[in-house]
């Protein structure tokens, strides 16, 4: 059922709206950041090659899932991915957890690759 999904665009209380959620899929910018640091479980796609390995870096570290580039993201990629984590509790309370973790306590080294990561 699609009774409990949203969708939001262009929106003026972002925050709020990701401080409510349960699951986000979003860009791999700065907004993934944003929902690792509100232990906002996401799935996120790349825009640019520094998004794909900002995400691929996170997803590494168990922090998000990532797609990789929108190029190559099918709407089946993200059902897959969508569907897996809302049947998998456990795997969500990690995302929440290590997300929130590694951008609450990043260290200079780690903030300077987000940074690198989000800045060509």
């Amino acid at each position: 059922s699609h009774s409990h999904v949203a969708v939001h665009k262009a929106v003026d209380n972002l925050s709020t709206l990701m401080s409510r959620a349960d699951l986000a899929i979003c860009n791999a910018g700065t907004t993934m950041y944003e929902l690792c640091f509100l232990g906002v479980p996401c799935i996120a796609v790349a825009q640019t090659p520094y998004e794909a390995q900002g995400a691929e870096d996170m997803q590494r570290r168990g922090a998000v899932v990532s797609l990789g580039s929108h190029d190559n993201v099918q709407v089946a990629d993200i059902q897959t991915a969508v569907e897996t984590l809302v049947h998998d509790v456990d795997r969500r309370r990690s995302l929440s957890g290590v997300g929130t973790a590694l951008v609450k306590n990043a260290t200079p080294a780690f903030a300077d690759a987000i940074v690198r990561a989000l800045i060509p």
